[in-house]
């Protein structure tokens, strides 16, 4: 809708056009608001992601500190290093004491 005053000042006659702009402004506020909230929730899911990011480095970094180690105990075992398990550590019983401690250099 557009309106035109015709206005008459002291220095001349003035025209003014004013244009009816709720329509506009009411479809300006729609559009910003559902730009904002994709904004939202683009920030959030940028926010999550780094989390998630950062989760998968500490699980891919200790499997790689797990395979690592499991590098060096072969390593040690063809250099000579022996291994003692959980299974050849046995307690003797009270009163009896035995040397079962062999090393081989």
């Amino acid at each position: 809708m557009v309106r035109i005053y015709i206005v008459e000042s002291d220095t001349a006659l003035q025209t003014q056009r004013t244009v009816n702009q709720s329509f506009y402004l009411f479809a300006g506020t729609i559009l910003g608001s559902v730009f904002g909230l994709m904004g939202t929730f683009g920030s959030l899911m940028a926010f999550a992601e780094n989390i998630s990011v950062k989760i998968e480095r500490k699980k891919l970094l200790k499997i790689q500190l797990r395979n690592r180690v499991g590098v060096v105990h072969k390593l040690g075992n063809q250099f000579g290093a022996e291994e003692i398990s959980h299974k050849s550590i046995k307690v003797a019983p009270s009163g009896t004491i035995t040397d079962t401690i062999h090393t081989h250099y």
